[in-house]
């Protein structure tokens, strides 16, 4: 027995949202399926109403992952907040045939501001007696993006959604106080200095930054900054 089946995979950054029009280059993410009866390519576009879910306090089943959104506020119980999807949320889809029971091979392929990709795999199990298929594939990870400035080391840190982080808005989910952010240096004297960035409070948009010498800046031979999310563990490193 076979059965045209319709599989449909979400995107969900790790304690973000998913990865829709805040994302990087969203339409060059690509969703491969590998399975008995060949690959498969499942589209992931942006439309011009398309968004990347919705939060809320509710969880709803098939709609996020259990990882929540933990929304930090400076004490040691978080606001605990989920994704729902509407009508207009993005996500991967195709058309699938499937003739038996097998384990098949997700692939996502999500491009980086570096020009790195970063690939997620996953198994799923398929059965011609199910005809539909919605899966949530996990992306860990920060954007980086560094910000050169005369006198200032500064970095911005968004989720892999391209959601910023913020502080008194309503889109205020993500707290700075959350992230952990640092460059290391390398001088021509081959010195390396670790430098701690705090978050710029006056632009209040995802900058995180330090003062760095004159004298320094000009030494500069390498340059990487790094930012850890402490709620996720998401982590990632960027070349200044």
């Amino acid at each position: 027995m076979s059965t045209q089946a319709t599989l449909n995979v979400y995107l969900q950054a790790l304690g973000g949202k998913f990865l829709g029009p805040n994302a990087y280059q969203t339409d060059n993410i690509d969703i491969i399926l590998s399975y008995s009866e060949g690959v498969v390519q499942l589209p992931y576009q942006l439309a011009s109403n398309t968004d990347d879910g919705n939060i809320g306090a509710c969880f709803t089943p098939g709609s996020s992952s259990c990882m929540p959104i933990l929304q930090m506020n400076g004490s040691d119980t978080p606001i605990v907040n989920y994704l729902t999807t509407d009508a207009n949320t993005i996500y991967g889809s195709a058309a699938i045939l499937i003739s038996g029971e097998e384990t098949a091979n997700l692939t996502a392929i999500i491009p980086k501001p570096d020009g790195q990709t970063l690939t997620i795999s996953q198994s799923i199990v398929l059965s011609p007696l199910q005809d539909l298929y919605e899966v949530i594939l996990t992306v860990p990870g920060l954007l980086l993006l560094s910000d050169p400035q005369s006198g200032l080391l500064a970095v911005f840190v968004e989720m892999m959604c391209g959601c910023k982080i913020t502080q008194g808005t309503p889109k205020s989910f993500w707290s700075y106080e959350d992230f952990e952010v640092w460059a290391v240096l390398t001088l021509a004297n081959e010195e390396t200095l670790q430098v701690p960035l705090q978050f710029d409070l006056e632009s209040n948009n995802s900058l995180f930054t330090a003062p760095i010498l004159p004298d320094q800046q000009t030494e500069i031979v390498q340059l990487t900054y790094y930012a850890k999310q402490k709620s996720t563990g998401n982590y990632a490193f960027v070349v200044g």
